[in-house]
């Protein structure tokens, strides 16, 4: 990453920013990123469905938290 940004990121240790856009990929590859390999890349997107709340309703210490539909 260029500049400024880019040399406070390297003092604190960060090594790597991922970042999605849909079409602004000429701005950014100004300031020195660039293109992943797709091919690793997997989603999983739950955004559209209901979710349900954790609960530790009747649950012992060493049990795992269970979702309730």
């Amino acid at each position: 990453m260029a500049g400024a940004v880019g040399d406070h990121l390297a003092e604190l240790g960060v090594r790597r920013i991922l970042l999605a856009t849909i079409d602004a990929h000429g701005v950014y590859a100004k300031i020195g990123f660039g293109g992943v390999r797709a091919d690793r890349w997997m989603e999983l997107d739950q955004r559209g469905q209901a979710v349900s709340p954790l609960t530790s309703k009747d649950r012992q210490p060493h049990e795992a938290l269970t979702v309730e539909p």
